[in-house]
């Protein structure tokens, strides 16, 4: 594993706005009581799968997301911005 994923994904989470906690064996999310997540900037921590996720996550984001680490994706998926922004447009 690149990186500790429970840890990551909460400071994912957290930087754009929700409540998460690590637990153990995996993580609670108490989201934005139906507001979006706010942008924001995040780090992939080296990690493809934490990277895509902030991309995921950005899609639904009230302002824009910024990811750094961005080109871990090309660990596993070369082309995922360029697919990405061609199923947006």
């Amino acid at each position: 594993k690149e990186t500790d994923r429970v840890a990551t994904t909460v400071a994912l989470l957290s930087a754009l706005g929700a409540g998460a906690e690590a637990l153990p064996d995996g993580i609670v999310v108490r989201g934005r009581a139906g507001a979006p997540l706010s942008g924001g900037t995040v780090d992939s921590y080296g990690d493809h799968r934490i990277a895509m996720a902030a991309a995921v996550a950005a899609l639904g984001a009230s302002g824009p997301v910024t990811v750094n680490g961005w080109d871990a994706t090309a660990t596993s998926y070369p082309s995922f911005e360029e697919d990405m922004l061609r199923c947006l447009s």
